[in-house]
Order: structure tokens, then C-alpha cells, then sequence
């Protein structure tokens, strides 16, 4: 991880390219810009990582996270996300949604290690609206994946903690 990593509020910073590359619909990105709090990954004065959080009635909702490849694997949107949790705390919020393809093995397994619980599949939801399926890890991306996180839920210890839940029968 870079420590030069910054983590800004400002629609400025928010790099379109990358909210296209996890949204195609540039109508809905620009929609989805003008309307929900931007949270922008920065290094060196670039921006690397995107993020926008949707606030809903009773939750928020992360409706776009994007990231520039080259810098996978560096935790870059795993930061992001806990900006966004303690964000969502300081305005006396509960809950976090987040969705992503049933191909995002990635994505799926940070927002897993981050506390976020599966909910729900939406079925082909990337097949409607003309949008291009996109195969990732080999995979077709077709369904959305969709997680909470309870931010008053005490979570499981990533490492070992499930290890309680052996020989009881799940």
C-alpha cells in the first residue's frame, strides 16, 4: 500500500473513465455523479479509485466503485469502503448495500473481509438495457451480487473466527 494514498470528497477528483468501467451507461454515471457523495482514491495527484454512495430512505447504497487496474491488489478500494463506513457513521447511519457481478471474485471477497453480508442475487441483471456481458475470472457476468453491512453487528473475525461455527451443523 502506497502512503501516498489520499481519499477526497470532491466531484473534481471523481474520474468518469473509471465510474464507465464499473457502470457503462454514461447517462446513469452522470445521473449518479450530480446526485450521490463522491469519494475519490488519489495517488500523486491522480486519481485511482472511484466511489459513489447513494443515500437511500433507510440505507446507503455504494452504486458505483471503480478502480484503475494498474493498481490492483493494493487495498486502494478496500480504504475507499472504510471512508465510506465511517462516513455513514458520522451521520448516524446503520446500514451499507453494495452490489457487484457474480464475476467480481475481487470485489466479492473485500466486501466479504469488510463485514458485508450477502442479501440476495439480482438475476441477469447485467443483460438487460442492451449492456454487453462481460466475462471476468473466466466467468460470464451476468447476475448482481448484493451485500449489507450492519455497522452495529459485531463481525467475524476473518481470521479463524469462523472456525466457531465448525461441527455445528450448517
Amino acid at each position: 500500500m502506497a502512503d501516498n494514498f489520499t481519499i477526497l470528497m470532491e466531484r473534481e477528483k471523481m474520474d468518469t473513465n473509471l465510474l464507465l468501467a464499473s457502470d457503462p451507461s454514461l447517462p446513469h454515471v452522470m445521473l449518479m455523479l450530480n446526485s450521490c457523495h463522491p469519494f475519490a482514491g488519489v495517488v500523486d495527484g491522480k486519481t485511482v479509485a472511484v466511489c459513489l454512495l447513494e443515500q437511500k430512505e433507510h440505507y446507503y447504497d455504494i452504486v458505483n466503485l471503480g478502480l484503475d487496474i494498474m493498481h490492483d491488489n493494493k487495498g486502494y478500494c478496500a480504504q475507499i469502503v472504510q471512508s465510506v463506513m465511517d462516513f455513514v457513521r458520522s451521520r448516524g447511519g446503520r446500514y451499507i448495500e453494495a452490489g457487484c457481478g457474480n464475476a467480481q471474485l475481487n470485489f466479492y471477497a473485500m466486501y466479504q473481509k469488510l463485514g458485508f453480508r450477502v442479501t440476495g442475487v439480482w438475476p441477469d441483471y447485467y443483460m438487460y438495457d442492451g449492456r454487453t456481458l462481460t466475462i471476468e475470472n473466466n466467468i460470464c457476468n451476468r447476475d448482481m451480487v448484493r451485500l449489507r453491512l450492519d455497522l452495529n453487528e459485531k463481525t467475524l473475525n476473518t481470521t479463524g473466527g469462523c472456525a466457531a461455527f465448525i461441527g455445528v451443523g450448517l
